[in-house]
């Protein structure tokens, strides 16, 4: 960095005193005069002092003393000032500190005038001290002069001691006295003639000491003028001089404050750099384990399917177990409701008369209705106001038959269900472990809700003349499914008054299902209808004989009830839009207790020939035979317990081949093969996201080294 130099203007000046000592010189002292008579020879006398002391000369010369003294004070006076003026001024050079080079060439100007200043006060300076010489050279004559003067008086003094006495001598003026004086007069008058000629010199001589003091005192007011004008250059060059060190100042602070930004940026930069390096490191660290563990999976995925092969008895053991464990679990659903009907008052819904004809037009009157507004939407004025309010009553009308309520229509409680309970009805779709005791009982729930569903909706669809619906397993896991769904959007229905479409969707998108998932063509949904307290953490818990009251009040309400919908609840649940149509039914409940009814129509439109929707019913044609108390001897339960103990029977021997050595020991070949593919699979999937995360970070690093 260049170095600048400041600059401190400055003046050395030399302390000079011009000294002036003279004083005034006086010619006009003289004694006391004594009165006396007047004589001729008096009165000459006295004619004499007089025209002594008015002598031109004389007179002069005690004037020229006078003005001499008060010019040497004067001078002392100037010559003090001067000396004042310049011991003041002291020299300010001193060495700059550090500037930027672009203030250098304003200090350079600054110090050109410095240094004209300083030139002109040294030529200043010179004037001064040849004007002390002067002032000190004048004092020598002014004291030379002075002597003079001194003399010329002391003459002067004579000459009246001389007029005394003559004037003395005339009182005793004798002939002979008078001579003498005479004599004594002409040497007085010698005397005054030789002082005339001595004063005049002196007169002289002090009129060239006054032009020299003059001189002096002019000499000196221009070495002051002098002085007052160096000193201001020098206060003018002073101010350019701070100027310029200000700026020096203030550019020295902005370079030094570009240093520290261009410092920071520059640790910026290289930090973004050694970032940008490091996370190439790291994705390139990441994407070697990402190859190395996908190659380590190939490997395993092959050695899971050779031990699969080696290990097909217990494979087959498994699929077993579970096949004939969710059998039994069904049969005994079947049991349960079996028992329930024995001796209770079954659930019934009865519509009332004309129904299915007034549901069918109200479809027809609504379709007309819909298909108007569209035309008058496309095209306005297609379709009059009148038109459509005729459109609109005619739908009114037809809706006052199906909102015609049957007395009949009113649920009854069963003590075999109040006995099944549930602790967090969530747990209902959240199946962790689907061979323990506690998801055992919840598939039984489950099963039992929609069968109950399928049994009002059946009563229905016969009084109707409709093809009866069916329940199926992928028709329940896909209820329960779109249930979670809803959990986890927290999906309240009363606030966002729509079904959760993209719940829906999403479920029947799945590959388990591959329904057609472009819109929400399964759901009706009730809310409100589970008579149960939610606890302080919003959890509910009951039994499952309020959840069928649930499902029975909904489904009543959605045939007679529904007219702010259209009756388009009672048109699906019904089948009224395909009666001949097979199709499947599930039910479940979410967190909220909202009530899913989802009906799956078995065509392409709805389920695709690729799609891997489970169509396996669940029957429900095992009730009890009419008139028959004793449940061993009606047959339909006979066989239900066959067919449940034959489930179970095959449930429990691929149960115990597992619990084998020879299964124990397949078991756990496949189970550490498995265990090791899902091992690599769950870490490539973090390897994979965190290479996201690490690309992600890389792609921000570079942006920022590049800014």
């Amino acid at each position: 960095m260049t170095k600048v130099k400041k600059i401190v203007a400055g003046v050395a000046t030399v302390a000079g005193v011009l000294a002036f000592s003279g004083q005034a010189a006086h010619a006009d002292a003289t004694p006391a005069k004594t009165a006396a008579p007047a004589t001729g020879e008096q009165t000459k006398q006295d004619t004499l002092a007089e025209q002594v002391e008015k002598a031109p000369n004389v007179v002069a010369a005690k004037d020229n003393a006078a003005k001499a003294g008060q010019t040497t004070t004067t001078a002392q006076s100037t010559a003090t000032d001067a000396q004042t003026q310049a011991a003041t001024a002291t020299d300010q050079n001193q060495t700059a500190t550090q500037a930027q080079s672009a203030a250098q060439v304003k200090v350079d100007a600054a110090q050109k005038l410095v240094d004209q200043t300083s030139a002109a006060q040294q030529v200043a300076q010179t004037a001064k001290d040849q004007a002390a010489a002067t002032a000190a050279a004048q004092d020598g004559v002014v004291k030379t002069d002075q002597a003079a003067v001194d003399t010329a008086t002391q003459k002067q003094q004579d000459a009246q001691t001389a007029y005394d006495q003559a004037k003395t001598a005339a009182t005793n003026a004798t002939p002979e006295n008078i001579q003498n004086t005479q004599g004594q007069v002409e040497q007085t008058k010698t005397a005054v003639a030789n002082d005339t000629k001595t004063e005049q010199a002196d007169s002289d001589a002090l009129t060239q000491a006054k032009s020299d003091q003059d001189a002096a005192q002019k000499t000196a007011a221009t070495t002051k003028q002098t002085a007052q004008t160096d000193q201001a250059n020098k206060s003018t060059a002073q101010a350019v001089v701070n100027k310029a060190n200000g700026q020096v100042d203030q550019d020295t602070t902005n370079l030094a404050t570009q240093k520290t930004a261009l410092d920071t940026a520059q640790k910026t930069a290289d930090k973004a750099k050694d970032a940008v390096a490091a996370d190439n490191t790291n994705i390139a660290t990441t994407q070697n384990d990402i190859n190395s563990k996908t190659q380590d999976l190939t490997t395993a995925q092959s050695n899971l399917e050779s031990i699969k092969s080696a290990n097909s008895k217990v494979i087959q053991a498994m699929s077993d177990r579970q096949i004939y464990k969710t059998a039994a679990n069904v049969i005994e659903a079947q049991i349960d409701r079996f028992n329930s009907l024995k001796g209770y008052t079954p659930n019934t819904i009865t519509l009332p008369a004309g129904y299915g004809e007034a549901l069918a037009n109200v479809a027809k009157l609504t379709d007309k209705l819909a298909a108007d507004k569209a035309k008058n939407a496309a095209n306005p004025g297609t379709v009059s106001e009148d038109e459509l309010t005729a459109d609109q009553n005619a739908v009114d009308a037809a809706k006052t038959v199906l909102q015609t309520q049957v007395a009949t229509n009113t649920y009854h409680s069963n003590a075999a269900d109040q006995k099944l309970t549930f602790s967090d009805i969530t747990n209902l779709n959240n199946l962790d472990d689907e061979t323990s005791d506690n998801d055992a009982k919840s598939i039984q729930i489950r099963n039992e809700l929609s069968m109950f569903t399928a049994d009002m909706i059946n009563q229905i669809r016969t009084a109707l003349g409709n093809t009866a619906t069916s329940v199926s397993q992928g028709a329940v896991d896909f209820a329960n499914d779109v249930a979670k769904k809803y959990n986890q959007d927290k999906w309240d229905v009363s606030q966002q008054h729509a079904h959760d479409v993209a719940a829906i969707t999403s479920v029947a998108s799945e590959p388990k299902y591959g329904l057609n998932s472009a819109d929400n063509y399964y759901e009706s949904l009730g809310n409100g209808y589970v008579n149960i307290t939610p606890d302080s953490n919003g959890k509910i818990a009951g039994n499952v004989d309020q959840l069928k009251e649930a499902i029975y009040n909904a489904i009543k309400d959605m045939m007679l009830n529904d007219q702010d919908s259209n009756f388009l609840h009672a048109v699906a649940l019904s089948g009224q839009n395909d009666p001949t149509a097979t199709s499947y039914v599930g039910t479940s409940f979410d967190g909220l207790g909202q009530v899913h009814f989802e009906i799956v129509t078995d065509t392409p439109a709805y389920i695709p020939a690729s799609s891997n929707f489970n169509k396996d019913v669940m029957s429900l044609e095992k009730t009890p035979t009419p008139g028959v108390a004793d449940n061993l001897k009606d047959a339909n339960y006979l066989e239900l317990m066959k067919t449940n103990a034959s489930a179970n029977l095959k449930a429990a021997t691929a149960s115990n081949y597992i619990a084998s050595d020879e299964g124990k020991a397949q078991q756990g070949a496949l189970d550490d093969a498995q265990a090791k593919v899902d091992q690599l699979n769950a870490d490539l999937v973090q390897a994979n996201t965190q290479l996201k995360t690490q690309k992600a970070q890389l792609a921000t690093d570079t942006d920022a080294q590049t800014k």
